[in-house]
């Protein structure tokens, strides 16, 4: 078998491993972030968006992100 070319089968676990890479709860952002689009649509009734609407969710998110990756690395800096 020619080792330059790949196999059906040794393209799936390297999409699983790069799942390590990210903290634990950024599942629970992307789901935040899908739920609150979801919502945003369907309370603006056709109506433009206000910043208000987008900004806010967004901020969440951010900060909830943040604070998962805070959670993750824990307290430690980088200094010792």
């Amino acid at each position: 078998m020619d080792a330059a070319r790949p196999v059906a089968g040794d393209l799936q676990p390297r999409r699983i491993r790069s799942r390590g890479l990210a903290a634990r709860g950024m599942f629970a952002v992307g789901v935040w972030y899908l739920a609150a689009g979801l919502a945003t649509l369907a309370l603006s009734s056709g109506a433009p968006f206000s910043p208000l609407a987008m900004a806010l969710p967004f901020g969440i998110g951010q900060l909830l992100m943040a604070f998962m990756i805070y959670r993750a690395t824990g307290e430690h800096d980088g200094e010792d």
